[in-house]
């Protein structure tokens, strides 16, 4: 039987907006959440390539979305302009991850393809065995990215085009609160759940003598990667890169 939480304080490092679902899942397990926004996701000042890229949709065979924060900013963007979900009619649709092609089915917006591992990279080798040779490819994405999909894709001989939707920086306002909470052995485990998360929280860290029998848990590998990139003992990595996956594994690392 798997052992619940038992009371143990998890900090979540997310964007004040994006916390709640892994809160909650905790909460329910028997933990106590805390929730300090380590970064925040402003809309990008790029507005007229967006823009363009909206209006643009028909000209392309397929639009991909690598995160809800992406699909948010789409859509906050086409309601903006007076248009709605009706643009996608023409082209398939390409999302990274469950939470990512939820939130475009919320829009109304059906998923054609989703990679099975939930990394830019099993969507460039998936999309490469469907043959996207010549295909004009869009990507929404952040203003900061790995140009996984970007390069990837190009090598693959698609005609892919990047546009940015978002940006996103470190919440430096959250700095006395992190800090009150790290340096009063209140935090028994961290949960990232994304490379940016774990960059924002290093950056408004005092001192790492505070992780000291911290349990840290990542999302998946790429923000497993970051974090140990940065000299963090990782200690938990979910094998599927869901916030379900991630608390399960925590729960089975407790247990264990």
């Amino acid at each position: 039987m798997t052992k619940l939480f038992d009371g143990r304080n998890i900090l979540v490092p997310r964007a004040s907006n994006q916390a709640g679902e892994l809160s909650n899942i905790i909460r329910a397990k028997g933990g106590n959440p805390i929730e300090i926004p380590v970064i925040e996701i402003t809309p990008t000042k790029n507005i007229g390539d967006l823009d363009k890229g909206i209006k643009s949709l028909g000209t392309y065979d397929w639009v991909v979305f690598s995160s809800v924060n992406g699909v948010r900013g789409v859509f906050e963007r086409i309601f903006t302009i007076g248009l709605d979900a009706g643009i996608f009619r023409s082209t398939k649709i390409g999302a990274i991850g469950p939470a990512t092609a939820k939130a475009l089915t919320n829009y109304g917006v059906a998923v054609d393809f989703e990679p099975l591992k939930y990394v830019s990279e099993s969507m460039v080798a998936e999309f490469a065995n469907i043959g996207v040779k010549d295909n004009f490819i869009l990507h929404f994405s952040a203003e900061t990215t790995r140009n996984v999909l970007y390069y990837g894709l190009t090598r693959a001989g698609a005609l892919v085009t990047q546009v940015s939707v978002y940006s996103t920086s470190t919440k430096k306002e959250s700095r006395p609160m992190l800090a009150e909470v790290m340096t009063s052995d209140r935090i028994d485990i961290i949960t990232f759940t994304s490379s940016s998360a774990v960059k924002g929280f290093l950056e408004l860290l005092d001192g790492r003598d505070t992780l000291v029998n911290v349990i840290i848990a990542c999302i998946g590998p790429i923000t497993a990667n970051t974090a140990i990139e940065n000299g963090l003992d990782v200690h938990v990595v979910a094998k599927v890169s869901t916030i379900a996956g991630l608390v399960s594994e925590v729960l089975d690392y407790i247990r264990d």
